[in-house]
């Protein structure tokens, strides 16, 4: 490979996975520039399956998302049996500061 060429989406030949610590301005934009463009490949990849395969591709993302929504699910549900259970203990424990208060003969209202 040529580091001398004008084709700035290359790293140098010893060090194309990582930036070193220390880069100087030029290694640092010639590493962004070659991961917007392989960002952009990506894209334009997932855009390309897209529109050549929509059910495939619409199938396969469902697919993917299906466990992320069922934790979803399950943990939204979690946290409703809690707040409930919250709910429920503070009515109940508003209800015996009431009943206290009246049998010590103090009025106490409830909130």
């Amino acid at each position: 490979m040529d580091n001398n060429a004008d084709n700035g989406a290359t790293l140098p030949e010893d060090d194309t996975t990582t930036v070193p610590e220390e880069a100087d301005s030029s290694t640092l934009s010639q590493y962004q520039r070659l991961m917007k463009e392989t960002v952009q490949y990506y894209i334009k990849y997932l855009v390309e399956w897209a529109a050549t395969d929509p059910y495939g591709f619409v199938t396969n993302l469902i697919i993917c998302l299906f466990p992320f929504l069922l934790i979803c699910a399950l943990l939204s549900w979690k946290m409703l049996q809690h707040i409930e259970s919250n709910e429920k203990k503070g009515k109940r424990k508003s209800k015996r500061d009431v009943n206290i208060a009246k049998s010590r003969g103090r009025s106490k209202k409830a909130d």
